[in-house]
């Protein structure tokens, strides 16, 4: 694993550090998986993007068009 991305992979386990049980064994596998040539920060990234939704709107969806239109349904083309 690059500097870069182990970086990023610390930053996201510090981020997550509530959900994560055990964040050593957590970068161990995440550390074999570099080894074994499945390591993706794709799949780290996404997680950290989830939890920060769930935060900005636990009870649903509030986006753009929730705000714009008033309402949580889909706009309709």
């Amino acid at each position: 694993m690059g500097e870069d991305a182990a970086a990023v992979t610390i930053a996201a386990i510090l981020e997550r550090q509530e959900q994560i049980t055990s964040p050593g064994g957590y970068l161990r596998t995440l550390t074999d998986r570099k080894r074994a040539g499945t390591y993706s920060l794709g799949p780290v990234l996404q997680a950290l993007n989830r939890a920060r939704l769930a935060q900005l709107a636990p009870h649903g969806f509030s986006g753009p068009l929730a705000r714009s239109t008033g309402s949580t349904a889909p706009v309709q083309p």
